[in-house]
């Protein structure tokens, strides 16, 4: 909204207004000052109207005469208050530069910076992550193989035992610390895999190899968590018992069973994609959208059997089925730790 302020023996002025919480459009008002008005600068009214919020800005009061029913008494909001009075510019800039900040100014800065800040749709999306058991554990999980990766590498560059016992105890640390997190947890992939297993009987539809493989996958996993489950305490240091290197040497088993079911599965997948997209006839329209949709899930399909493959490396290792060190199992699961990272990360955006 503009007002363009008219006198005699005076220019013509234009002030541009800020309007707060204004409904109608932005229209040109114009105001006839004749002898009896007056134009002049106030400091804020205590109370505004609800039309106005109040800002550090200065307020333009117009006084007139009854004969001017179009002029109002009540303070307008204008963004510059030495547009009016050219002489007081050069003053008004030279007291702007020499004064400086408030603590009343730079309190509402610091309020505006923190609320900028705390609402963040990124510290939102943070908080979601971190909500989620998955999203902790890969976070865990991450720093606990790259300590295992880490302290690896200090003790092939000859360095002192004080350096790699640090790394050593946060690899300990944490895997006690994600332990204790996956109790119970074999009750979810039990779940699954018995949902699974009552699709692919009730339904005719679907791939029956892909589905039996991730019902297999499941069944590796839940049994992997339930035997890990019951070495927790030994692990803890709260009850010995004789049986916990036979029941972890099981539960890497049923581990290694579920990422091998999962990674042939992969390698599957992949193939039928591929077929899927030769297939595709791409001077249809509606055959583009299908490739872009094949595109995506050979996406998926290929993050998780990398994962797969990265994971099959601690499992194989532990059942003396390979013969990898710590380095290559460190970098393994600090990259399949990250890919499930991303992927809960995207699950929670």
């Amino acid at each position: 909204m503009k007002i363009a302020v008219k006198s005699r023996g005076l220019q013509c002025i234009a002030v541009q207004i800020q309007i707060f919480k204004f409904e109608s459009q932005d229209t040109e008002v114009t105001f006839g000052l004749g002898p009896a008005s007056s134009v002049s600068w106030g400091k804020p009214p205590m109370k505004l109207g609800p039309t106005w919020h109040q800002t550090s800005c200065h307020y333009l009061t117009i006084a007139s005469s009854n004969s001017h029913p179009f002029l109002t008494s009540n303070p307008v909001l204008v963004s510059d208050p030495t547009s009016l009075n050219p002489s007081r510019r050069s003053k008004s800039t030279t007291s702007k530069k020499k004064s400086e900040p408030g603590p009343r100014t730079e309190s509402r800065v610091a309020t505006m910076v923190a609320d900028a800040l705390v609402y963040h749709p990124l510290v939102t999306h943070y908080l979601r992550f971190v909500a989620t058991t998955i999203g902790r554990d890969k976070v865990l999980r991450t720093i606990q193989y790259f300590a295992r990766f880490y302290a690896w590498y200090l003790y092939r560059t000859n360095n002192p035992s004080s350096s790699i016992q640090p790394w050593t105890v946060i690899k300990t640390q944490f895997g006690l610390t994600r332990k204790i997190l996956r109790v119970g947890k074999f009750v979810e992939h039990l779940r699954l895999g018995s949902e699974l297993y009552n699709s692919a009987v009730k339904s005719g539809n679907g791939d029956k190899v892909s589905q039996y493989l991730q019902i297999l996958r499941q069944i590796g996993y839940a049994g992997y968590l339930l035997c890990d489950s019951l070495t927790v305490l030994d692990a803890m240091g709260a009850k010995k018992d004789p049986r916990a290197k036979s029941l972890q040497a099981t539960a890497y088993r049923f581990w290694f069973s579920g990422l091998t079911a999962s990674a042939i599965a992969g390698i599957y997948n992949t193939y039928k994609l591929r077929q899927r997209s030769l297939a595709v006839d791409e001077k249809d329209a509606e055959a583009k959208v299908d490739k872009i949709t094949i595109a995506r899930q050979r996406q998926v399909v290929n993050i998780q059997l990398v994962s797969d493959l990265c994971d099959l490396t601690v499992p194989s290792t532990a059942l003396g089925y390979a013969s990898f060190d710590d380095g290559i199992i460190g970098l393994a699961g600090t990259t399949s730790s990250l890919l499930g990272a991303w992927a809960a990360w995207e699950k929670t955006a």
